[in-house]
């Protein structure tokens, strides 16, 4: 079911992108008014509220283009014309185009994700010709002359974020790639009404019967044949899918996308809606073409995906959260061979090509299931967002070069360039074993379950309130599960809330061996029951303030070959997974 605006008279410049509708309507009824006495009126379509940005600028303004929450358009002063940009979320308006005189026109301008551009005329600042300004980065750059053509050019980022700028004339349409700065023609006749989007574009044709029609031009042979780089065809090739948590609170970004050059502010900008909508996924390439061998005649090379976060909100909190997925990626054939992912103080490691991860909530430590490793589950729910390659922004880990990684301190937010997985990741993940320790206890009914450091530190439910008080720990309420990471010195402790029969289940993982057990019990209403361990052979249990030695809980013997059943089980998938130390 649609809807009419019966009061949208003399309409033009109609966009539309996610939930906002934008148009330029007269604000007369004089048809060869000019452009700038109309009104540009934006409509949410989700609450159908109108709002009529020219009155809320108090300022003439004309030729609107929209994507997502933002907006660009000129600012009208006599025959002078400024490029502003609006952020529909913070309200806030800038001015982007350089400075100008009274003779100077930056018109057309047109966004598309982080990219704007317009056409500028007259004394420009860097001459005439077509400017490009980056949203994220503040820079402006002079990238084409000349600039006669651009009110009928479109902009988007297609094939490798390979930017294109369509410069249609009489007798041709000429994509320009901005990243590759290059030029594919295609020949066709009088290109009137014309579209890119993605990886196709569009266009009526022609000023003769013989030749009018609607045309279609699939963009992935000019872009992969000629303009980017073989590297830069991997890259977008083997750019992953983000299978995100329902009520994940934070996704990619590029950390200076909020306008400021202060990072340690991201938590509360992001939380305000100061970044962009549209996450961004940062790449660089390791090359290993002096690693010669039988399996790589030509050596090979890694890709490195480096995911950032506002904020860790699991096990160990803290701002600036840097992740990583990397592909092993053979010379010769182009084929990738061996996968990791970043997990807590690991990297889950896979033989072949995983493209598909799963992001724990909260923390951001990635897994092809929903185990962390073996049987030890992930926080994670279903229902969330999942990002394809074509989701996001995918940026050269370069683009972050003009900014000191000395403004990400502390060992969880150090800049990639800082870690050895950055540094040299075939020798810091692929060859490196070292494992990890992990403890979780589960219980399936009502006792309280928490867990106990040396330093009577707490992870799990206080008499109804959740503490998380161990380092590198976490309680997951719905499913009475505590996860404590690099701790060996910890004990259980459950008490009773009512006189019950429950099931305990532990699992614990050191170096490369992993323990099971489940066990049945019962409790009594206010008793304290603990179950120590040591990570070897051993579950102990007590009961300390239960009096009767009849009801008192024996200590038990983890049935080790149930364990290592479990988990030769779990081992037998598509992937193989190991894990070694993150460094």
């Amino acid at each position: 079911m649609g809807w009419k605006d019966l009061n949208a008279n003399f309409i033009n410049n109609i966009q539309i992108s996610e939930n906002n509708l934008i148009w330029r309507q007269q604000s007369t009824n004089d048809l060869y008014a000019t452009d700038c006495e109309s009104d540009i009126l934006l409509k949410n379509l989700n609450t159908k509220a109108t709002l009529n940005l020219s009155q809320v600028l108090n300022k003439k303004i004309s030729d609107p283009s929209l994507d997502s929450n933002k907006v660009v358009y000129n600012g009208c002063q006599n025959e002078t014309r400024d490029v502003y940009l609006y952020d529909l979320i913070t309200k806030k308006e800038n001015k982007i185009s350089p400075l100008t005189d009274e003779n100077t026109r930056n018109a057309y301008p047109i966004i598309s994700k982080n990219n704007v551009v317009w056409s500028c005329l007259g004394e420009c600042e860097r001459g005439e010709g077509i400017y490009i300004y980056n949203i994220s980065q503040n820079k402006i750059s002079h990238i084409i002359s000349p600039s006669d053509v651009l009110f009928k050019t479109r902009l988007d980022d297609i094939i490798m974020n390979n930017i294109a700028l369509i410069l249609p004339t009489e007798d041709e349409i000429a994509i320009y790639y901005i990243t590759a700065n290059s030029t594919k023609v295609i020949e066709t006749s009088y290109p009137l009404s014309i579209d890119i989007s993605q990886d196709k574009l569009v266009w009526t044709n022609g000023l003769s019967a013989e030749e009018a029609g609607l045309y279609l031009f699939d963009l992935n042979a000019v872009a992969i044949s000629k303009n980017p780089s073989e590297l830069d065809i991997l890259v977008r090739q083997h750019a992953p899918t983000y299978v995100f948590s329902a009520e994940e609170p934070y996704f990619p970004i590029d950390p200076y996308a909020d306008g400021d050059k202060d990072v340690s502010n991201n938590r509360d900008n992001y939380r305000n809606g100061k970044f962009p909508m549209t996450p961004t996924i940062f790449y660089t390439i390791t090359d290993y073409s002096q690693e010669i061998s039988t399996e790589h005649p030509e050596g090979f090379i890694v890709i490195q995906y480096w995911d950032h976060y506002a904020y860790n909100d699991a096990y160990i909190k803290h701002k600036l959260d840097w992740e990583a997925i990397h592909k092993w990626v053979d010379k010769k054939t182009g084929e990738v061979f061996y996968t990791s992912a970043s997990m807590h103080f690991w990297n889950n490691k896979y033989d072949g090509d995983v493209n598909g991860f799963l992001v724990e909530k909260g923390s951001h430590g990635k897994s092809n299931d929903k185990f962390m490793y073996n049987n030890i589950k992930m926080i994670f729910v279903e229902g969330g967002i999942t990002l394809a390659s074509n989701h996001y922004n995918l940026q050269t880990l370069d683009d972050l070069a003009i900014h000191s990684s000395s403004n990400f301190p502390g060992e969880r937010g150090k800049f990639p360039t800082e870690q050895d997985r950055y540094k040299d990741p075939d020798k810091a993940i692929r060859q490196n074993n070292i494992s990890v320790e992990i403890a979780e206890i589960q219980v399936n009914d009502s006792p309280e379950l928490r867990v106990i450091d040396s330093k009577n530190r707490v992870t799990g439910l206080v008499n109804g309130i959740i503490k998380e008080d161990i380092p590198n720990s976490a309680y997951i309420g719905l499913e009475e599960r505590a996860i404590v990471l690099s701790n060996k010195n910890i004990r259980a402790e459950l008490k009773g809330i009512k006189d019950e029969n429950y099931t305990i289940k532990i699992t614990l993982v050191d170096g490369t061996s992993e323990q099971i057990t489940e066990k049945d019990a019962e409790i009594k209403t206010d008793d304290i029951q603990h179950y120590t361990f040591d990570f070897q052979n051993n579950i102990n249990t007590t009961n300390p303030q239960d009096t009767n030695k009849d009801k008192k809980i024996s200590f038990m013997q983890i049935p080790l070959a149930a364990a290592a059943i479990a988990t030769a089980a779990r081992l037998r998938k598509k992937w193989k997974k190991t894990v070694s130390l993150r460094k």
